[in-house]
């Protein structure tokens, strides 16, 4: 099935796992192809993106970037943005897929159902073998991250703050992966709730966290 929604520029591969979480709704979801898009960048995006969701009752898939936070809050801050992805994006998905226990839902907004659940049953996996990573480096190296945290360490001792969430970028260079055939190692090695295939065009986002980051039903 995600092999399926990868001939698509643009699909998200949302899974589970079969982990029994509280406030669990779907145990998989799938979107491909792009009926309407909202593309917004940080000033109007929230504006934009309510206008967007007003305009479209249906199922909409994206992502926020980290640099939205400029828009809402008073602390400003801006770093070397290298993979281009916009700071919003989401879409309309031209067709979604539910994957429960037993059962396979199939939307789609040409009517085409049982095509598309056709070409599904009869998409093979194609593993692709490639070049791969050649060195993986850190963003920060070890003297200039010791100092950092010394630095972080006196402005908790100061009460600055309480709670620090530290982070580096870990990163290759000139790397050539299959980002499908890789996203199933991933999940493989590490199977989490809340795993993602995300392409956009010729972006791509591979994800297996164990943490949900937020969720709203209703008002």
């Amino acid at each position: 099935m995600l092999n399926w929604a990868n001939r698509f520029s643009i699909c998200c591969f949302l899974d589970n796992h079969q982990y029994n979480l509280p406030l669990h709704s779907h145990e998989c979801l799938i979107a491909a192809g792009t009926a309407e898009s909202l593309e917004a960048s940080c000033g109007n995006a929230f504006a934009s993106l309510q206008q967007f969701t007003q305009e479209h009752n249906d199922w909409i898939f994206g992502h926020l970037g980290y640099d939205l936070k400029n828009e809402t809050e008073q602390l400003q801050s801006s770093h070397p943005d290298r993979i281009g992805f916009p700071d919003l994006f989401f879409f309309v998905p031209q067709v979604v897929c539910i994957l429960s226990y037993n059962e396979v839902a199939v939307g789609s907004l040409q009517g085409n159902h049982e095509k598309i659940f056709e070409e599904i049953r009869n998409c093979e996996f194609i593993n692709e073998e490639t070049p791969g990573i050649k060195i993986i480096q850190q963003r920060i190296k070890k003297d200039g991250y010791t100092d950092i945290i010394k630095s972080l360490q006196r402005h908790i001792l100061r009460g600055d703050c309480y709670e620090i969430n530290f982070c580096q970028e870990f990163f290759a260079e000139d790397a050539v992966i299959n980002p499908l055939a890789t996203y199933t190692a991933l999940v493989k090695l590490s199977p989490n709730p809340f795993s993602v295939f995300y392409k956009l065009n010729s972006k791509y986002l591979l994800c297996a966290s164990p943490e949900r980051y937020l969720k709203k039903e209703g008002s």
